[in-house]
């Protein structure tokens, strides 16, 4: 069977809307691919479920690489670190969107005091950071494994320290399946991402906003409404592309979150709230609302 080298899939000549088509199977990618890298296609293909991605995973007696960016660090993905059983390495992923005043020494720290986390790699392929620290793990252990939430950078990383061609995207699931190579005595996987709630455009540098909110206003960012029980000094770590406003109190907002000075509280996996002081957070939906110690402040 031939596989596509782009996303993994089998090619198949058959079902023109079938996963893997390709008019010749002579092709190296699938026609999704071709679209994809050609014309921006946006197609998130088959769904792939988490738990068969972390199985997948764990039969392969790899070392691993998870990675992951900072608007995909919460609770629900540490929990998915955590149940690759292999060696493994966490990498925070895409350092040149951090804010320039954040230094990187002090986010590492931070990120494995909050995480429990034994050792970080902070990463990125447009700043070389973290690289020679990742290219020494994989010719230490030659049988390596890159996974991670959809989108986080595995591809791209992998086509960067290896010069392969695996199809990128801002889109999620652009990996379809296990993509295994073998390149210079070394075994590479590039495990599908894990499904979750991303961010799906290019501009995803972390504008920080630091706000003074009085407690008869609330706080909208994006489709997410908060208040506060006080008056508070927060600062903000979203993308510039999502949509941050401030208005008088006109919802009633059933759910309370208690916040300690010097904490975060993650929302949606796209972005944070930095709070230097206590306080009640009010909040219309807490689902995927995650609190917390800091990663960018405290003592």
């Amino acid at each position: 069977m031939t596989k596509c080298k782009g996303c993994g899939v089998t090619l198949q000549n058959i079902d023109e809307n079938g996963i893997g088509y390709s008019e010749k199977l002579t092709n190296k990618l699938c026609e999704r691919c071709f679209k994809i890298i050609h014309y921006n296609y946006h197609d998130e293909g088959k769904y792939i479920n988490n738990i068969d991605i972390c199985n997948g995973i764990n039969q392969r007696d790899a070392f691993n690489f998870f990675m992951c960016d900072i608007f995909s660090l919460n609770k629900s993905t540490i929990e998915l670190y955590e149940k690759i059983h292999d060696p493994k390495i966490f990498v925070l992923t895409k350092a040149d969107i951090i804010p320039i005043n954040i230094s990187y020494e002090k986010l590492v720290s931070r990120i494995k005091n909050s995480y429990n986390l034994d050792n970080v790699i902070l990463c990125s392929i447009k700043n070389n950071v973290g690289l020679d620290d990742i290219r020494h793990l994989i010719n230490e252990h030659k049988n390596v494994l890159f996974c991670g939430p959809t989108s986080s950078g595995k591809s791209s990383l992998i086509n960067f320290l290896f010069d392969y061609e695996l199809t990128t995207s801002v889109y999620k699931n652009t990996t379809q399946e296990f993509i295994t190579l073998e390149t210079d005595g070394v075994t590479l996987v590039d495990a599908p991402g894990f499904i979750c709630d991303v961010i799906t455009n290019k501009s995803r540098l972390i504008v920080p906003k630091t706000m003074i909110i009085n407690k008869e206003y609330e706080l909208v960012i994006g489709d997410v409404v908060v208040s506060f029980d006080r008056e508070v000094h927060i600062t903000l770590f979203f993308p510039k592309v999502i949509e941050i406003i401030t208005r008088k109190k006109r919802e009633n907002l059933a759910n309370c979150l208690e916040i300690k000075s010097y904490q975060d509280m993650t929302i949606k996996n796209i972005g944070f709230i930095y709070f230097k002081n206590e306080c009640k957070v009010y909040i219309d939906n807490i689902d995927d609302i995650f609190i917390r110690d800091s990663v960018v402040g405290g003592s």
